[in-house]
């Protein structure tokens, strides 16, 4: 796990301070995803993308980055199959 276990605990903590600050969704998801927790890296990427945070940044961001929660998406797929 690394790293990850600190910068997921991080970005609790931003989340916790500011719900709706995008960003901190999307990084926590790339923490989680890579230290294998994919369904929770789901979740974090589908409120990143959520209507009520989806702020400019956030679009600009999932064009250039759009292939990270999609590799989430399959890993998490071929984990329950």
């Amino acid at each position: 796990m690394g790293n990850h276990q600190f910068a997921v605990n991080d970005f609790n903590k931003a989340i916790s301070m500011n719900s709706e600050k995008s960003e901190a969704y999307y990084y926590r998801g790339i923490s989680k995803m890579k230290s294998k927790l994919l369904f929770e890296a789901l979740d974090d990427f589908t409120k990143y993308i959520s209507p009520s945070n989806f702020t400019l940044e956030a679009r600009l961001s999932c064009k250039k980055e759009k292939r990270i929660p999609i590799q989430a998406f399959s890993m998490a797929k071929v984990a329950v199959s």
